[in-house]
């Protein structure tokens, strides 16, 4: 990083467990951030996969109450490479979100490990 240089903004994609990746054979959230950074012609966004990672199953968000939903993500992220993150600007992305539960804790951890700035962005609600 030379003097001046302008660092490209990460977008990371909420995580799934690997269960939930191996049901779906999907992340869409992770399809979306390669979609965006596929047709980034100025090259302002850099691929944040595998970043943050979902460290424990839970239940479904959609089968609990609001107040559930906080609880059950308490502890679930974790950022596994800090020091790609740190004093960066990053994008969290989701493809839904109804309580903003799990934007939120990916957002906390983010910012434990040094991020300076943190976006969301979110395809429905």
């Amino acid at each position: 990083m030379g003097s001046g240089a302008i660092l490209a903004i990460i977008l990371i994609p909420v995580p799934v467990s690997k269960k939930r990746l191996r049901q779906r054979g999907h992340n869409q959230a992770d399809l979306l951030v390669k979609a965006i950074i596929k047709h980034d012609t100025m090259n302002i966004f850099e691929y944040g996969g595998g970043a943050v990672v979902k460290i424990r199953d839970t239940i479904s968000q959609t089968e609990l109450s609001r107040k559930k939903r906080k609880q059950n993500l308490i502890g679930v992220f974790c950022v596994a490479r800090p020091e790609k993150v740190r004093g960066r600007r990053v994008v969290v992305i989701d493809d839904v979100t109804t309580t903003g539960a799990t934007l939120s804790e990916v957002t906390k951890v983010l910012q434990d490990a040094g991020v300076c700035k943190v976006s969301t962005l979110v395809l429905a609600h």
